[in-house]
């Protein structure tokens, strides 16, 4: 049997978000490539390598977030070869501290197939303030 050589990239991207939704953080590493980047929304600063992204997570999780909703929308999916780009808009809620938060944030999310797999190497979705 010939080993599938595409993703569907659009249901990776819901499956990152429906596991934070769910705070699995530990099977989010999986998705992970060692080198992976992305943006700390918190510290506004780059997060790079795996155990980077995977400490963000963690410490998400442990700020005492829940009820975490993320709905995607806007979704294009664009792939070259070996590398795959996930652009969207997350509409997420959540509470934090007993306040319940709303953010809409624009997504980019690039995927790159080492060795036959396929894994994230950039998430990069950062909440914009509403516009008054």
């Amino acid at each position: 049997m010939a080993v599938s050589t595409t993703l569907d990239f659009q249901k990776e991207v819901q499956k990152l978000f429906d596991l934070f939704d769910n705070l699995e953080i530990d099977k989010l590493k999986d998705m992970f490539s060692d080198d992976a980047q992305g943006v700390d929304e918190i510290s506004r600063q780059w997060l790079r390598g795996k155990d980077a992204m995977n400490g963000y997570f963690a410490q998400l999780a442990e700020m005492g977030i829940s009820d975490i909703h993320s709905d995607l929308s806007d979704v294009e999916v664009k792939q070259w070869d070996d590398v795959a780009l996930v652009t969207c808009i997350a509409d997420q809620t959540y509470k934090v501290g007993g306040d319940q938060v709303t953010i809409k944030a624009p997504g980019s999310f690039l995927f790159r197939r080492n060795n036959g797999s396929w894994r994230l190497e950039l998430v990069h979705a950062v909440p914009l303030p509403d516009a008054d």
